[in-house]
């Protein structure tokens, strides 16, 4: 049980943390780049008393109770065996009681012999037991539990003579030549979560868990025994198996509360310094209040704290990025419940005949980084625990699932908290440039504005950077995910999110534009069987504005409106990429555990994922039924789909900044289809474009893309997956993929000078960047065309005396672009540039079209 709910509030770090930065890293996040221990703990004076709160309820106790033999192995960690059968060695020793002289197992445990010596047996995978919560703060384990002993040596002297027989526990009295049977033990443990109260301790305030009470039945222990082999031992023994019974039980009984006890403490940590918390110490590995084995142990953490690195869990996207942030969230909390009951919320909770603990929170950045302004905001206080989190039912609730079993609440103002404190510590400061994105370019940028050619040494690309400097720390809001518009389930405002644009130039990188917005990120969650996929449908972007733009011929004005109307697809493209779904069962994977969260309805929201309120404050809730891990879904079926582009329809008008509306963009129409799509049932589908958000599910099975990144130029691929309405486990995990290009741009062309009669062409395509899959043709002197070949093929032309040459490109959107220049022997045209382009039907192209900076501007807005 203690294994069980460190697990579960491993759980609501990962949704607090974001699931390790978007990958689930398993229960704590141990081992994700960027987490670190902390030592010393999270510093006293800022912790949340609830921060978070945990229920589990009679119900979920009753799962346990009826799984325990299917959860046995994995739930006792190491201590687990095959079939739900735990062992335990019995020690040598030896010792004089009542006139006997004795030694029991001398040459020791032998796990390997046959049948086993000296190895106790604990087959939890038939045990009788029952698991419910009692007062004061109290989990109790009552009942039966199947033990053997296969063969137990025991040598004596008795009267100066000395003698050997074999005893054995189990429960048909047969010898060790013969199959024994395990003997049903009667059974009264008592595990006490309370706070630990020393206020001296290092973990004052923390829950602790405490074993109170661990009993076994002596008479049914005693009626178990028996004696095999020996003389007179049988005979002596069996008139004092009292005496032996005692010296049985200490043995068997003590070496399984001890371990079970070692399971409670604190390892610890030889890999950092200190490496057992301030006022402790390092006795054989365990971290105890003092300096013998004997002296109160630190008791397990029920959650986890640490260090974030920025700077290392951005490596690969930021580089120069440096911030930190101190976390906690563990159960805890050592001020008074308000339910008159005189324990306090990190006391266990007994309520209902379930059980409910409050957790502590914590951010502090370490250190505060100069790249924002600070936001002081205080520290929460008197945050409760919902009402609904000392309950046992939820009105709405599926009536054919079982549950819910459990449920957890994250607090609103502690979540803004914890923002605040990740934005003071740097978290949201974020560079990228040309190093780290290819595309990131003066020339890609062109789109956007034009004249940042000018910048650059002799007008070619340059290097770029982006620096994004919010101005005021992001904001979260909790709904119940009933619309995704206007009620979803977390709602992220971040106001003044700003953008500073910067290009290589004279050796020096100088800024050129500040661009910045108001961001709007309304999120659903749906269940999948990866986890909770975060699904968008559209993005607010307002009050645009660019500044510091002296540098650039553009209007500043018409820059942040285009801007303004693209950065919603940016945002959408670097959150989806960013984040991956928030994999919850990674948290109890290694319990043999899983979590069944009920779907989104239609208008609704899922019972499982939904705002609470007590007081003035919010939470986010989560509610989900436990489940046997791996355990097959009987007859369902994973859906596999198909997608095809069934219409296309692009104007240059609608993906130029110039000229694009809300009213102009594409129209791609796709149309879906699953196998599971035989009328008996209904199919859902949802889509994204590219590594995009994924939008809400539909029963449509045409769609229009409502997608403002499908204005972007360039090969964009829409992927659709599919599954049976509100059936998580039906989903298509390999989504069907179909490519959509969108290009108006032709081909740009470049005509050399004249040399030994050839000119060399050079013929680029933003889109269409394969030279296979570009068409030349030329012609002289205004004469007859020559024939289409691929740019691959027509690198030189030759002109002999021609006097002008004429150059048409053609990308695989047949788009057409002509090249008209004079051939001037010994030397190109003055003033020229080399390049005649006119695009067919629109404006004057140099070949920018700006998609590698806006994916490279998405990627440091999905970091924010």
């Amino acid at each position: 049980m203690p294994r069980l709910l460190k697990h579960i509030v491993a759980i609501v770090v990962l949704l607090i943390v974001a699931g390790c930065a978007g990958g689930g890293c398993g229960s704590g996040c141990s081992g994700c780049a960027g987490f670190e221990p902390l030592p010393a703990g999270f510093k006293p004076q800022a912790r949340i008393e609830n921060a978070g709160s945990v229920r589990l309820t009679n119900s979920g106790l009753d799962f346990l109770e009826k799984n325990l033999g299917t959860l046995a192995g994995t739930l006792l960690g190491d201590m687990g065996g095959a079939g739900g059968v735990i062992t335990f060695p019995v020690p040598a020793t030896s010792g004089t009681q009542a006139g006997i002289k004795y030694e029991i197992c001398k040459n020791g445990p032998n796990a390997n012999a046959n049948p086993p010596e000296c190895i106790a047996e604990i087959s939890l995978g038939t045990a009788a037991i029952t698991i419910n919560t009692a007062t004061p703060r109290n989990i109790t384990v009552g009942g039966t539990i199947p033990i053997r002993l296969q063969k137990l040596p025991i040598d004596i002297v008795y009267l100066f003579i000395p003698d050997s027989t074999t005893m054995v526990l189990n429960g048909n009295g047969a010898c060790p030549n013969n199959a024994q049977t395990f003997a049903n033990i009667g059974l009264d443990i008592s595990i006490s979560i309370e706070i630990d109260a020393v206020q001296d301790h290092a973990r004052y305030g923390y829950s602790k868990v405490k074993l109170a009470k661990f009993e076994v039945v002596k008479s049914s222990l005693e009626n178990a025994i028996d004696f095999c082999g020996g003389g007179f031992s049988d005979f002596v023994l069996t008139n004092l198996k009292g005496v032996v019974i005692d010296l049985v039980y200490d043995q068997l009984i003590g070496t399984l509360k001890d371990t079970v006890e070692e399971q409670l403490c604190q390892a610890a940590n030889p890999a950092v310094t200190p490496s057992c918390p301030p006022g402790t110490n390092d006795v054989g590995g365990i971290c105890r209040y003092g300096t013998n084995d004997t002296d109160e142990c630190v008791s397990i953490m029920l959650g986890t704290d640490g260090h974030l690195n920025v700077g290392q869990l951005f490596a690969s996207i930021s580089p120069g990025t440096r911030g930190g942030l101190d976390f906690l969230f563990a159960a805890g909390g050592a001020s008074l419940r308000n339910d008159n009951s005189n324990y306090s919320w990190g006391d266990l909770n007994p309520v209902n005949g379930g059980a409910t603990l409050g957790m502590y929170g914590g951010a502090e950045p370490m250190p505060v980084n100069g790249c924002v302004p600070f936001a002081n905001v205080p520290l929460p206080t008197g945050i409760g625990i919902p009402d609904v989190l000392t309950g046992n039912t939820l009105d709405d609730w599926p009536a054919g699932l079982d549950g819910p079993h459990l449920g957890i609440g994250i607090s609103e103002r502690f979540t803004n908290y914890f923002l605040a404190s990740a934005y003071n510590g740097g978290m949201f400061c974020i560079g990228i440039s040309t190093a780290t994105v290819d595309l990131l370019n003066s020339g890609t940028l062109g789109l956007v504005a034009n004249s940042l050619k000018d910048l650059g040494l002799q007008q070619e690309s340059q290097q770029l950077g982006i620096v994004i400097r919010p101005q005021t720390p992001p904001e979260v809001a909790f709904g119940n995910g009933s619309n995704a518009d206007t009620d979803p389930l977390i709602r992220v405002l971040m106001k003044e999110a700003a953008f500073d644009f910067y290009i290589w130039s004279s050796d020096r990188f100088i800024r050129f534009m500040t661009a910045t917005f108001d961001l709007d990120v309304p999120v659903n969650l749906t269940v999948t069987p990866n986890g909770l996929q975060p699904v968008i449908t559209k993005l607010g972007v307002t009050n645009g504005v660019v500044t510091n733009s002296e540098l650039l011929r553009e209007n500043p004005d018409t820059l942040a409106l285009t801007l303004q109307d693209l950065i919603g697809g940016l945002v959408g493209q670097a959150i989806g990429g960013g984040i991956s779904p928030i994999d919850i069962n990674s948290a109890l994977g290694d319990l043999g555990l899983s979590l069944i969260i009920p779907e989104t309805v239609e208008g609704q929201g899922s019972p499982g994922l939904r705002k609470l309120s007590k007081d003035n404050d919010n939470y986010l809730g989560i509610f989900a039924t436990l489940a046997v891990a791996n355990m097959p879904v009987a007859g369902q079926m994973a859906s596999d789909t198909s997608v095809e582009v069934t219409r296309k329809d692009v104007t240059a008008e609608g993906v130029r900044l110039s000229t694009m509306t809300r009213e102009n963009a594409p129209l791609v129409r796709i149309h879906m289809a699953s196998t599971l799509d035989d009328g008996s049932q209904p199919i859902e589908f949802a889509y994204r474009v590219d590594n995009g958000l994924w939008h809400p599910f539909t029963r449509e099975r045409t769609i229009d893309i409502d997608d403002p990144w499908i204005r972007i130029q360039g090969r964009h691929n829409v992927h659709v997956w599919s599954r049976v309405a509100g059936e998580p486990n039906s989903l298509d995990l390999t989504p069907a993929t179909v490519e959509v290009l969108i290009d108006v741009d032709p081909p740009s062309i470049k005509i050399g000078r004249e040399e030994q009669g050839k000119v060399a062409l050079t013929v680029r395509d933003f889109v269409s960047a394969d030279d296979e899959q570009i068409w030349v043709r030329t012609r002289l002197d205004g004469g007859v065309w020559s024939g289409w070949s691929k740019a691959s093929e027509t690198k030189h032309v030759d002109v002999g005396e021609a006097a002008e040459i004429d150059v048409e490109a053609r990308d695989e959107e047949g788009n057409i672009a002509t090249a008209t220049q004079a051939l001037i022997r010994g030397g190109s045209i003055p003033g020229g540039e080399g390049c005649g382009c006119v695009v067919v039907g629109g404006e004057r192209s140099s070949g920018g079209n700006g998609y590698g900076w806006l994916a490279a501007l998405g990627a440091v807005i999905g970091i924010a």
